[in-house]
């Protein structure tokens, strides 16, 4: 099942991307809570 380093490295950035993105997310809600 190997598809070469394409995907490791991409799936790597892709994984940094939206794990960034979801901690933004996540620290803005938390932080924007008013309760």
């Amino acid at each position: 099942m190997r598809r070469g380093p394409l995907l490791s490295d991409r799936g790597r950035q892709w994984a940094a991307v939206i794990l960034t993105a979801l901690a933004a997310l996540a620290m803005a809600l938390l932080c924007g809570d008013p309760s």
